[in-house]
Protein backbone atom coordinates (compact mmCIF):
# COMPACT_ATOMS: atom_id res chain seq x y z
CA UNK A 1 0.00 0.00 0.00
CA UNK A 2 2.92 2.34 0.69
CA UNK A 3 4.12 1.98 -2.91
CA UNK A 4 0.68 2.90 -4.23
CA UNK A 5 0.55 5.89 -1.86
CA UNK A 6 4.01 7.05 -2.95
CA UNK A 7 3.35 6.66 -6.69
CA UNK A 8 -0.28 7.75 -7.11
CA UNK A 9 -1.27 10.15 -4.34
CA UNK A 10 -2.12 13.56 -5.72
CA UNK A 11 -3.97 15.23 -8.56
CA UNK A 12 -3.32 14.21 -12.16
CA UNK A 13 -4.22 16.40 -15.14
CA UNK A 14 -5.24 15.02 -18.53
CA UNK A 15 -2.57 15.46 -21.20
CA UNK A 16 -3.52 13.28 -24.19
CA UNK A 17 -5.50 10.29 -25.49
CA UNK A 18 -4.34 7.48 -27.76
CA UNK A 19 -6.57 4.95 -29.58
CA UNK A 20 -9.61 5.62 -27.39
CA UNK A 21 -12.19 5.57 -30.23
CA UNK A 22 -11.04 2.04 -31.14
CA UNK A 23 -11.42 0.88 -27.56
CA UNK A 24 -14.85 2.49 -27.03
CA UNK A 25 -16.13 0.90 -30.24
CA UNK A 26 -14.85 -2.53 -29.16
CA UNK A 27 -16.22 -2.26 -25.61
CA UNK A 28 -19.71 -1.52 -26.96
CA UNK A 29 -20.10 2.08 -25.79
CA UNK A 30 -23.12 3.93 -27.20
CA UNK A 31 -22.63 7.05 -29.32
CA UNK A 32 -23.62 9.22 -26.34
CA UNK A 33 -21.14 7.42 -24.04
CA UNK A 34 -18.37 7.72 -26.64
CA UNK A 35 -19.06 11.42 -27.11
CA UNK A 36 -18.95 12.01 -23.35
CA UNK A 37 -15.69 10.09 -22.90
CA UNK A 38 -13.93 11.46 -25.98
CA UNK A 39 -14.73 15.08 -25.15
CA UNK A 40 -13.75 14.80 -21.49
CA UNK A 41 -10.53 16.26 -20.13
CA UNK A 42 -10.46 14.47 -16.81
CA UNK A 43 -8.59 15.21 -13.67
CA UNK A 44 -7.87 12.18 -11.46
CA UNK A 45 -7.29 12.44 -7.71
CA UNK A 46 -5.84 9.55 -5.70
CA UNK A 47 -5.33 9.19 -1.96
CA UNK A 48 -4.63 6.30 0.39
CA UNK A 49 -6.05 6.05 3.92
CA UNK A 50 -5.14 2.88 5.79
CA UNK A 51 -6.20 -0.09 3.64
CA UNK A 52 -8.43 2.05 1.42
CA UNK A 53 -7.58 3.68 -1.89
CA UNK A 54 -9.75 6.66 -2.82
CA UNK A 55 -10.12 7.73 -6.42
CA UNK A 56 -12.06 10.64 -7.87
CA UNK A 57 -12.55 11.39 -11.56
CA UNK A 58 -13.50 14.97 -12.43
CA UNK A 59 -14.51 14.42 -16.09
CA UNK A 60 -15.05 18.02 -17.23
CA UNK A 61 -13.93 21.34 -15.71
CA UNK A 62 -17.57 22.46 -15.45
CA UNK A 63 -18.85 19.28 -13.78
CA UNK A 64 -20.64 19.86 -10.48
CA UNK A 65 -18.75 18.17 -7.59
CA UNK A 66 -21.67 15.83 -6.84
CA UNK A 67 -21.43 14.47 -10.41
CA UNK A 68 -17.77 13.46 -10.11
CA UNK A 69 -17.12 9.73 -10.19
CA UNK A 70 -15.81 8.73 -6.75
CA UNK A 71 -14.91 5.35 -5.34
CA UNK A 72 -13.18 3.95 -2.30
CA UNK A 73 -11.89 0.40 -2.29
CA UNK A 74 -9.55 -2.19 -0.84
CA UNK A 75 -7.24 -4.22 -3.03
CA UNK A 76 -8.60 -7.62 -4.09
CA UNK A 77 -12.10 -6.94 -2.72
CA UNK A 78 -15.00 -6.58 -5.14
CA UNK A 79 -17.07 -3.41 -4.94
CA UNK A 80 -19.92 -1.85 -6.93
CA UNK A 81 -19.46 1.36 -8.90
CA UNK A 82 -22.15 3.23 -10.85
CA UNK A 83 -20.87 6.05 -13.07
CA UNK A 84 -23.50 7.67 -15.32
CA UNK A 85 -26.04 4.87 -14.73
CA UNK A 86 -23.81 1.96 -15.77
CA UNK A 87 -23.20 -0.49 -12.90
CA UNK A 88 -19.87 -2.31 -12.58
CA UNK A 89 -18.53 -4.92 -10.21
CA UNK A 90 -14.86 -4.06 -9.85
CA UNK A 91 -11.91 -5.81 -8.27
CA UNK A 92 -8.58 -3.99 -8.13
CA UNK A 93 -5.28 -5.78 -7.81
CA UNK A 94 -1.71 -4.49 -7.49
CA UNK A 95 0.63 -6.37 -9.81
CA UNK A 96 4.04 -5.51 -11.28
CA UNK A 97 3.73 -1.81 -10.40
CA UNK A 98 0.23 -1.50 -11.87
CA UNK A 99 -3.13 -0.95 -10.25
CA UNK A 100 -5.37 -3.17 -12.37
CA UNK A 101 -9.15 -2.63 -12.29
CA UNK A 102 -11.11 -5.68 -13.48
CA UNK A 103 -14.38 -4.21 -14.74
CA UNK A 104 -17.44 -6.50 -14.89
CA UNK A 105 -20.56 -4.68 -16.11
CA UNK A 106 -23.86 -5.66 -14.48
CA UNK A 107 -26.80 -5.91 -16.92
CA UNK A 108 -25.11 -3.66 -19.45
CA UNK A 109 -24.22 -3.48 -23.12
CA UNK A 110 -20.58 -2.75 -22.14
CA UNK A 111 -18.10 -5.65 -22.40
CA UNK A 112 -15.92 -6.75 -19.47
CA UNK A 113 -12.52 -5.06 -19.61
CA UNK A 114 -9.60 -3.88 -17.52
CA UNK A 115 -8.21 -0.46 -16.75
CA UNK A 116 -4.57 -0.37 -15.71
CA UNK A 117 -3.05 2.60 -13.90
CA UNK A 118 0.74 2.89 -13.79
CA UNK A 119 3.52 5.47 -13.83
CA UNK A 120 5.72 5.51 -16.93
CA UNK A 121 9.43 6.32 -17.08
CA UNK A 122 8.64 10.04 -17.53
CA UNK A 123 6.64 10.20 -14.29
CA UNK A 124 3.30 10.36 -16.13
CA UNK A 125 0.22 8.46 -15.02
CA UNK A 126 -1.00 6.11 -17.73
CA UNK A 127 -4.61 4.91 -17.73
CA UNK A 128 -4.72 2.00 -20.17
CA UNK A 129 -8.03 0.44 -21.17
CA UNK A 130 -7.87 -3.18 -22.42
CA UNK A 131 -10.16 -5.92 -23.65
CA UNK A 132 -9.99 -9.03 -25.79
CA UNK A 133 -12.38 -8.73 -28.74
CA UNK A 134 -14.47 -11.42 -30.45
CA UNK A 135 -11.47 -12.33 -32.62
CA UNK A 136 -9.20 -12.87 -29.58
CA UNK A 137 -7.31 -9.67 -30.39
CA UNK A 138 -6.36 -7.23 -27.64
CA UNK A 139 -7.87 -3.78 -28.12
CA UNK A 140 -6.42 -0.91 -26.10
CA UNK A 141 -6.89 2.79 -25.55
CA UNK A 142 -4.83 5.06 -23.39
CA UNK A 143 -5.00 8.32 -21.48
CA UNK A 144 -1.89 10.12 -20.24
CA UNK A 145 -1.85 12.42 -17.20
CA UNK A 146 0.76 14.71 -15.65
CA UNK A 147 0.95 15.38 -11.92
CA UNK A 148 -0.41 18.75 -10.87
CA UNK A 149 2.31 20.94 -9.38
CA UNK A 150 1.41 22.58 -6.09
Amino acid sequence: MEEIKKLFTGTWLHKQDDLLPNFFNAVGASDVEKEYMLTSTPKLVFSVEGDFIKMENLPHPGTRPEENAKCEFKLNEEFMFEPKGVVFKITVEWKDGKMIHHMKPVDSHICPHTIEHYINDRGQLIQEYKLIDDYCKEVTGMRTFCKEEL
